[in-house]
């Protein structure tokens, strides 16, 4: 008896709208590296507004910190992994798509809603951290690319504060193994 599969491509021409997102976002190269804290600016102050206590704010500010932005291990389209490095904690954001949001913990205790996106002309990666508890506490990331630097830009209750990241090796996606 010979099985009759005719339905089987109609069924998959149904199905894969809704499997497939056809709205997949890209994340332009010139992001991907892998960068280090170099110099902040009115990094103090801000997490001043942020309500850390001096201690704390000292021992940030003496922190490595290390970024890394590249297209997803898992090697499925249009998703990404970034990890921030420090000697407290890392935070690894492994297999995203941009616009859409997903949990993760992050460099402060609790978990957050994270929504990490590119704006229309490619320019600006924003980072959208809120905190789950506490929804009031939503910080926004925004980086743009500067050079050889990774700029990260944010502001709290009005007061700004930015991170200049030096790219210290590319992305080379033929040689992921050895990235950097």
């Amino acid at each position: 008896m010979k099985l009759n599969f005719s339905w089987l491509s109609s069924l998959l021409l149904l199905t894969l709208p809704y499997v497939l997102p056809t709205n997949f976002k890209k994340l332009p190269s010139v992001f991907f590296g892998k960068y280090t804290l170099k110099k902040s600016i009115n990094l103090d102050e801000y997490l001043t507004a942020r309500g850390y206590k001096w201690f704390t704010r000292r021992l940030i500010l003496i922190a490595s910190v290390t970024k890394i932005i590249r297209e997803a291990a898992s090697g499925l389209p249009s998703r990404y992994d970034m990890e921030t490095l420090t000697w407290k904690k890392n935070v690894l954001y492994t297999d995203f798509t941009l616009g859409t949001s997903f949990l993760s913990s992050h460099l402060e205790d609790g978990l957050f809603n994270v929504t990490i996106d590119i704006c229309e002309d490619g320019t600006v990666m924003t980072e959208n951290v809120i905190r789950l508890e506490n929804p009031e506490d939503n910080e926004m990331f925004r980086y743009t690319r500067e050079d050889d630097y990774l700029i990260m830009r944010t502001t709290w209750k009005g007061v700004n504060a930015a991170g200049f990241y030096r790219k210290v090796c590319s992305y080379d996606r033929n040689n992921y193994a050895e990235f950097c």
